[in-house]
Order: C-alpha cells, then structure tokens, then sequence
C-alpha cells in the first residue's frame, strides 16, 4: 500500500512530509449540500476507485505549463487498456517532487506556472469514459498561466465528478491496476479534507 496523500489543511504543499489535499465535490452533488448544512457524509463506496495513472512526468519537466491533452489519454489506453467507468484518473507530474517548496511557482509578474488538464481532456474523462473522480499534484485542475479564470475546475464542480488536489507519490504507483482508497475528515469551506491510499500488487 502506498500513501498518496496525507492528513492536512487545505491550499498549497506545506513541506516535504506533509501534504494539502483536498475533494472536491461536485457543485450541486448531494455531498457538497449535506457540507453545507454542516452534517457531511460521504460513504465508502464512492471513495473507493480503480486508479488510473497517466504519467506526464517528463513533459511537465520540460515545460511547466503543460496540459494534458484527450490525444495523451488515448495513448494512455493503448498502452494500458480503456480507463473503467467509476475510475480515479490522476496525473502524474511529480510536481510534489520537483515544487514541494514552491507549489505554485509564481513569476515576476505573480502569474503562477504548474501543469494541469486541458478542457478537452476533461471532458472527454467525464463525458466519454464516466471517470469518477480526477486527481492531480498541483492545487489546481488548469494550468494557470494558459487557463485564467479556472474553466476547468468550473467545468468539473458542475460535473458528477470528484476533483482530489495536492496527491503525492504517483511515481510509486503502476498507470493501471490499482485501487484508490480516499476517506475523508472534516469539511473545509472547499471540500474535504483526504487521505488517500493506492493499493496493488507488486
């Protein structure tokens, strides 16, 4: 088993050791409503995923605005097979490897850079394959500096679509076979508060 996240806050990486990471629930999702009458529950069965692992470590190395493109999950596919309906879709960036000391990696004109998914990616996740959930390193679905304005973390609150921020150790979990196991804490004004655990066979 391997620890994809840990208990922690909400918002941006904390250190090395200690991650932020958070669910999203849809916006009109009946979780997300239940929080805000301060009674959240949301029950195992929907925080237990097949874990899909889309590795686009060396591209983000190379450029860190990179965005995830429909034609990448293709090729995820024929390397790996179709991605299940109900499936948790990560990216994997190392971005908590390669930024746990500057998550958000702002410029000189406070523009922050760190890579994400395209709309059409997204879409294509949700509406053609059903995933249930996707999960990322960053605090942040888009690519900010190519997406102003968040159209994708939009676009899935108002999808029936989990979004899971600030997962740590993809580079130790295989692109397909895996189970993702996320429970929850107390809410936070932006979701919950998760820990998540892959298991798989070695």
């Amino acid at each position: 088993m391997v620890e994809t996240g840990l208990w922690s806050m909400v918002g941006r990486l904390k250190s090395r050791s200690c991650r932020w990471v958070e669910l999203s629930p849809p916006a009109g999702s009946p979780a997300l409503r239940r929080r805000r009458a301060g009674r959240a529950r949301v029950s195992a069965e929907s925080l237990l995923y097949p874990l899909c692992v889309v590795d686009a470590s060396r591209k983000a190395a190379g450029n860190p605005d990179y965005a995830l493109t429909a034609d990448d999950l293709r090729v995820f596919e024929l390397q790996h097979g179709a991605i299940p309906q109900g499936a948790l879709v990560a990216m994997r960036t190392d971005w908590s490897l390669t930024h746990a000391d500057n998550p958000e990696n702002r410029d000189g004109a406070g523009i922050s850079h760190h890579p994400g998914w395209t709309a059409e990616a997204l879409r294509f996740l949700t509406e053609e394959r059903r995933a249930a959930a996707v999960g990322f390193e960053p605090a942040e679905a888009d690519p900010p500096a190519l997406c102003p304005g968040l159209p994708g973390r939009r676009y899935l609150l108002g999808q029936d679509t989990l979004q899971i921020t600030g997962l740590t150790n993809l580079d130790r979990v295989p692109a397909a076979g895996a189970i993702l196991l996320c429970t929850h804490a107390a809410a936070t004004e932006d979701g919950f508060l998760a820990r998540c655990s892959a298991v798989f066979e070695r």
